[in-house]
């Protein structure tokens, strides 16, 4: 409903924000369809899409990884339209921490958990990250519907939210090797409740 299996156009059903196809990422028919992109340089371009500074953010992905490839952690997506961005969610793909959930938080730091959850290779999983903009409150990162990590912050928001790219890092190097089947953006925290009721 949102692809019609060519060119760059990718639709937002909901009517926010369309996405542009960018550097070629490709068409998978297998399971009903999906994006498929190649861990160089392609992802899916944003207007910026604004979230308030105070805003509480929840960012919903289906996504099947095949490899991690480089040394760096590949994004989910990132805001900023160019240099570092300020806020992006991901998946580690360094030497010793591949496939931990990673977050890099107002332009600060680049948090990874050290232990616990692994997202797997080659098959599909649904990942929810919940993000309230209060400093002492982490970031929870869900998969399957399951609660699988607390990621603490280095602060509060202070910036607004101005997501410009899916599937791209924050400084513009590496993206998600693998595919790329529905995203969604929330601006409040969903509920470990609709989190499973979606992953359903």
């Amino acid at each position: 409903k949102s692809y019609p299996a060519a060119g760059t156009a990718w639709t937002d059903l909901v009517g926010t924000a369309d996405a542009t196809l960018t550097n070629g990422p490709t068409f998978s028919s297998a399971n009903l369809g999906g994006l498929v992109l190649d861990a160089t340089d392609e992802y899916f371009a944003l207007p910026p899409l604004s979230f308030a500074v105070d805003s509480d953010v929840t960012f919903c992905i289906w996504i099947k990884p095949t490899d991690w490839g480089g040394t760096t952690t590949a994004g989910f997506w990132r805001s900023g339209a160019s240099g570092t961005g300020r806020y992006m969610l991901g998946i580690d793909d360094g030497v010793t921490l591949r496939g931990s959930p990673a977050c890099k938080w107002r332009n600060v730091n680049l948090t990874i958990p050290s232990s616990g959850y692994v997202v797997p290779l080659d098959a599909w999983v649904y990942i929810v990250f919940v993000a309230s903009y209060y400093s002492t409150t982490p970031i929870l990162m869900y998969a399957d519907g399951e609660l699988k990590h607390s990621i603490a912050k280095s602060g509060g928001n202070t910036e607004a939210f101005d997501i410009h790219e899916m599937g791209w890092n924050y400084n513009s190097t590496f993206t998600i090797f693998g595919e790329w089947a529905m995203s969604s953006f929330y601006n409040r925290l969903l509920s470990a409740e609709e989190i499973v009721q979606n992953y359903n």
